[in-house]
């Protein structure tokens, strides 16, 4: 019998001060990460989406921000930050 790990899916879940963020992460058996986010703010206004991939074990990834020119910055820094969240949890769960 073989028995064999293909993917693993996350979801994501944050309350911050300034947003409200749910999403998922996953990881394939061929090293792929996919995170996607959906970001409001506290008082339910939406703010934007994140997406981040990283394709096997190629070292390219691709970042992106959907967002309002006004929220672009923020946006990216916190986007940002939750993914360094993610890749640090998946690297410790590996």
């Amino acid at each position: 019998m073989e028995i064999t790990k293909q993917n693993e899916t996350f979801n994501l879940k944050d309350t911050t001060e300034l947003y409200e963020m749910s999403g998922s992460a996953s990881r394939d058996a061929a090293g792929s990460i996919n995170i996607h986010i959906n970001v409001n703010s506290v008082d339910g206004n939406r703010v934007g989406d994140c997406n981040y991939n990283k394709y096997g074990e190629n070292e390219t990834v691709n970042f992106s921000v959907s967002s309002s020119e006004e929220n672009r910055e923020a946006l990216a820094v916190y986007g940002d930050a939750v993914v360094d969240s993610v890749l640090e949890y998946l690297k410790a769960s590996n």
